[in-house]
């Protein structure tokens, strides 16, 4: 059976609480892939590529990172959308960017997944796994002080227990945790299935969805199994994890989202949408979750029960796209060409935006603009305030 596409950009975590930001550094905020973020939302201005953009941005120093169809890797301004520097790959690029330190991680769907620095684009190192890749990196620190087994031995710093990491998974099933500065495989976990989503890390666990319908918890210092959840509806996994508050929040193409346990992968409750396939990633935010669905809606659920608060209507279906909520307003694009701005505690629509073609991207905010990218090949930055376009 053929796979729905759905770029998990792809597909953050930002718990409870809340946080000034100046940068969106990865797809979803952050590791634990909740897209939100308190302060963010300044300027605006459109950019050409020659092809789709599905590929979700990340923010980082004054800089916007994405990658396209047209197999590059852009970092542009921005402020002014002035393109700093791009990089070729081999194939297209579908992954959403992670930054972290000096260095840009994203994956191509030439196989690899590439490290750049983040100034001039050049190409720090590069890992090649066996199939393409959709799947967005995540980016933080795994603990190694449980005594890290002996086929690491000779991989990680006996003086050093804590390694900066980018977890990464692909079309080849597996899922890759290798060392940030250097590219180096710490390890590899073989799942079920394909992997197009992106994988979540918290406290030292790495959760990840697959594309044989299965949920696993990831020891972050070995690669092994700690628990996994094969009864969830729909034969694949294409929305990201989102992982806060105790909870795992998933979409699956079974027209569903789940909140499962964070400690066993037990489901606590499950909401059924009026027959859309869920491949957008949730935002989780002071208690409520937010995300679109294929039966062109865009909800928002209690996160402790699961029960409907509201829901807005689309003009067509939500695919990729995943929601990202700041000071209130939730940003969303959608099939009908069009980035909407919702009031996130009411579902009315404050503001939408028409593009050339479908938005299948996730939107990043900050300093008042919202960045996200189109399949008309045009790269966006927005007035939060009003959607307007300099």
């Amino acid at each position: 059976m053929r796979k729905l596409w759905c770029v998990s950009l792809l597909p953050f975590l930002v718990l409870p609480g809340y946080i000034a930001a100046a940068d969106w550094p990865m797809f979803r905020y952050n590791a634990g892939h909740t897209g939100f973020v308190e302060e963010p939302s300044g300027k605006v201005w459109s950019y050409p590529t020659s092809k789709e953009i599905v590929s979700s941005p990340a923010v980082k120093e004054g800089l916007v990172f994405f990658g396209g169809y047209d197999k590059r890797v852009y970092a542009l301004d921005a402020k002014t959308g002035e393109k700093k520097w791009d990089f070729v790959t081999g194939d297209k690029v579908k992954s959403s960017p992670a930054v972290s330190a000096d260095l840009v991680f994203i994956g191509s769907m030439d196989k690899k997944i590439y490290a750049l620095n983040v100034q001039t684009g050049e190409k720090v190192w590069d890992y090649l796994t066996g199939k393409k890749i959709e799947s967005s990196p995540v980016t933080g620190e795994i603990s190694f002080l449980a005594a890290p087994p002996a086929s690491q031995e000779d991989k990680i710093d006996p003086q050093k227990n804590t390694v900066k990491v980018v977890l990464i998974g692909s079309t080849d099933g597996k899922l890759y945790c290798l060392k940030a500065e250097t590219g180096e495989k710490i390890w590899e976990f073989k799942a079920n299935n394909e992997i197009f989503s992106s994988p979540a890390l918290q406290d030292n666990i790495v959760y990840l969805a697959t594309g044989g319908g299965r949920i696993y918890a990831i020891a972050g210092a070995t690669g092994k199994v700690l628990w996994e959840n094969r009864k969830l509806s729909g034969n694949f996994l294409e929305s990201s994890p989102a992982v806060t508050s105790g909870l795992v929040f998933i979409g699956s193409t079974g027209s569903r989202m789940y909140a499962l346990k964070k400690e066993n992968g037990e489901k606590i409750w499950e909401f059924v949408t009026e027959g859309g396939y869920v491949c957008s990633s949730p935002a989780v935010v002071n208690g409520k979750v937010y995300f679109g669905a294929s039966d062109a809606k865009v909800y928002c659920l209690s996160a402790s029960s699961g029960e409907k608060v509201w829901e807005h209507k689309t003009e067509k279906l939500v695919y990729a796209s995943s929601p990202a909520v700041v000071k209130g307003v939730l940003y969303i694009g959608a099939t009908d060409n069009r980035l909407y701005a919702l009031d996130a505690d009411t579902g009315l629509k404050l503001w939408q935006f028409t593009c050339g073609k479908p938005v299948n991207c996730a939107p990043a905010v900050v300093d008042d603009v919202v960045y996200f990218g189109s399949e008309d090949g045009l790269f966006y930055a927005l007035n939060t305030k009003a959607g307007i376009k300099y």
